[in-house]
């Protein structure tokens, strides 16, 4: 899937429609860039077609790549919130709290 129109991946959206309605909601989202790529982190939820209610919220991580003047999903990982949750304490055991020192992004 190959977005175009996009120049900047800050507007690319999590969203995801089906037969007109919504049945993804991006709830926040982080994007880092550098050259032609992007990583970006999504906050989203998801509509129980059964009950018609909000899932619990979920993190996704995308790659995305730019070809051709648009912005191509590269590869995307799903994570529970349990998950995600565990994350964070991971990623500041690893690199510690000064961790954003680093000027690369």
């Amino acid at each position: 899937m190959t977005v175009t129109g996009f120049d900047d991946p800050a507007d690319l959206s999590y969203d995801l429609e089906e037969d007109g309605q919504l049945v993804r909601r991006q709830l926040d989202a982080k994007i880092w860039t550098r050259g032609g790529w992007a990583t970006a982190i999504y906050r989203f939820d998801e509509l129980d077609g059964a009950t018609g209610a909000w899932k619990p919220a979920r993190a996704a991580l995308v790659r995305f790549r730019k070809v051709h003047g648009g912005w191509k999903r590269h590869a995307a990982i799903n994570l529970s919130g349990a998950v995600a949750h565990e994350l964070g304490p991971t990623l500041v055991g690893w690199f510690g709290e000064d961790a954003g020192d680093d000027e690369r992004e």
